[in-house]
């Protein structure tokens, strides 16, 4: 459960074991292993995504840090769509600072707010739009939200996206 866990959020998790298993000796042969699949984006979800972003005139890309191990394609993805990038604290590192397409991770700054104000389609990667992100959940986020995320459970608690994507 632990690790099926971390593979959808990464990050810590806690692996109980009892002292007496501790102390047994190991059983005979190999311990089992359980393959995780990560889910798959649904394929009519991607073509009504595509024509969202054809449509977009100030698309913005938000890294959260379930992007992190996708940041090739983000940065491949930003430079395709021209899009500035927005981190998260936890999605810093997604796009090197120096990028030119790298917004910075502080919405607090009238800059960023603004960058935000003006994009007409948000593009969230692994991100759960907290709090401090969010200036307390104050930020006008564009209602052409694509919130992509392993957790569906995290569409619509804070923004409510038009497009979820489960991948």
């Amino acid at each position: 459960e632990a690790f099926a866990h971390m593979a959808l959020d990464p990050g810590p998790a806690t692996i109980e074991v009892a002292t007496d298993v501790m102390a047994a000796p190991p059983p005979d042969g190999s311990p089992p292993v359980a393959r995780i699949s990560l889910p798959g984006p649904d394929p009519g979800a991607l073509a009504r995504v595509r024509e969202m972003l054809k449509a977009a005139d100030a698309p913005l890309v938000w890294a959260g840090g379930g992007a992190r191990r996708a940041a090739s394609e983000v940065q491949a993805l930003a430079e395709a769509l021209d899009a500035p990038v927005i981190t998260t604290y936890n999605g810093k590192g997604t796009l090197p600072t120096g990028h030119p397409l790298h917004a910075g991770s502080s919405v607090e700054e009238p800059s960023m707010r603004h960058l935000v104000e003006r994009a007409d389609l948000c593009l969230a990667l692994g991100t759960r739009f907290s709090q401090e992100t969010t200036a307390n959940w104050t930020l006008p986020i564009p209602q052409a939200l694509v919130h992509v995320d392993l957790d569906a459970g995290r569409f619509g608690r804070t923004y409510q996206p038009a497009e979820g994507i489960v991948a």
